[in-house]
């Protein structure tokens, strides 16, 4: 959590211009049909904190089944840093929810967002410094078994002590017959280029949220933004819901990493669903605004997102024009997959920029659901502002 159709492939991706999908669409009023999208950074829905001693089993399902209608087919519930307590509690509950035959192919694991992150200022973003911690492969085996074996992407700080040691724990689980691999994100640091860099050498393959959970005065030349676009193994996960990123910052990215390394991201607080309002989320005081904007109460640092991913895909085609091109749907289905060494997952963790919208067919849902069970998708649908997403699923 942070603060402060025809589907296809471009068409040509030796072209930066075309790589970047930085074009008016040929034809303005298309709606293209879609199998919907892959959220990899869920704090909750509708009013539903995961990471909450009050979570129920009851309350977790009714968040689910809310967001699984709002055109994400699937997700990571994200716990953020926490208590013993509140991890002892929450991760029971979700791992038995992720297990029930209901959510087999559409609550793909759970996403540790901390507790191994920066405690400085900036850094740690919305989470509580107090209950951050160094990294430790004891705790997440202990974390790992109170979430039934379901944790399946992390997030540390790369210049933290022992950020190497836990990255290798869990990219060699597999190997060493243990359980499954855990796929390492680089999130809520104060990392330089090298650290990062030796992380994505023992198997890190993804930034959190690049461009937020940082200070917003940083060194003009080293710091974790340009940090994180140098590192080419490093996928970026962004949250375009049109305040954590400005539109410049978004076409920088999208230049640097390419249409197969950006991973949009929706980081959705508790209260996203919720009418407009003060709330108590995640341990903070915060306000969801009528614009979907959620911040710090009295501070204007933000907490969160208010959009799902619908909405932050909404905001890329207007934004950046995001251009859909109506053929080669095989290579940008092969898109989905910016995970390569995480061999456990049949799925993407989230979804390319350009590769928002896609194909209703049944080839798709190989790549799409981690079980590769063939589905087919009915006539059913909800318009959003050029995307049709299914809202109803015909197995």
């Amino acid at each position: 959590m942070a603060n402060s159709g025809g589907g296809g492939a471009v068409a040509d991706a030796s072209d930066p211009s075309l790589a970047a999908g930085i074009h008016e669409d040929e034809d303005k009023d298309a709606v293209y049909p879609a199998i919907g999208f892959v959220d990899v950074q869920v704090n909750g829905y509708v009013g539903v904190d995961f990471c909450s001693t009050g979570l129920t089993e009851s309350d977790f399902c009714r968040a689910a089944r809310a967001l699984l209608k709002t055109g994400t087919v699937a997700f990571l519930p994200t716990v953020i840093t926490a208590s013993v307590e509140e991890y002892a509690h929450v991760l029971p509950i979700i791992g038995k929810c992720i297990k029930k035959p209901e959510f087999a192919d559409s609550i793909l694991g759970i996403h540790l967002e901390g507790p191994f992150i920066s405690s400085k200022p900036g850094a740690v973003g919305a989470h509580r410094p107090k209950y951050t911690r160094a990294p430790d492969p004891d705790f997440l085996q202990q974390l790992v078994e109170w979430s039934q074996d379901t944790v399946r992407l992390v997030t540390i700080a790369a210049e933290l002590p022992g950020a190497a040691e836990l990255c290798r724990w869990c990219s060699t689980r597999e190997k060493r017959g243990v359980g499954r691999n855990i796929v390492v994100s680089l999130g809520h640091q104060l990392a330089g280029s090298a650290q990062m860099a030796a992380l994505a050498a023992e198997g890190a393959c993804m930034l959190t949220h690049l461009g937020n959970g940082m200070p917003n005065t940083v060194n003009r030349h080293h710091n974790p933004l340009l940090a994180g676009l140098s590192v080419p193994q490093l996928a970026a996960g962004i949250i375009a819901d049109g305040f954590h990123l400005p539109e410049h910052v978004l076409r920088v990215m999208l230049y640097c990493k390419g249409v197969d390394n950006l991973v949009a991201v929706s980081d959705m607080a508790p209260i996203c669903g919720c009418a407009p309002g003060a709330y108590d989320c995640l341990g903070t005081r915060v306000v969801l605004e009528e614009n979907f904007r959620v911040s710090e109460f009295g501070k204007d640092n933000l907490a969160g997102s208010g959009s799902t991913l619908t909405q932050c895909a909404n905001v890329l085609r207007t934004t950046l024009r995001v251009r859909v091109v109506r053929r080669r749907v095989r290579a940008c289905v092969r898109a989905l997959l910016p995970f390569r060494r995480a061999t456990d997952f049949r799925c993407s963790l989230g979804l390319p920029v350009l590769s928002l919208c896609f194909c209703a067919c049944s080839s798709c849902a190989d790549y799409l659901f981690i079980r590769a069970q063939r589905q087919s998708y009915g006539c059913e649908s909800v318009s959003y502002t050029h995307l049709t997403l299914p809202t109803k699923r015909i197995v």
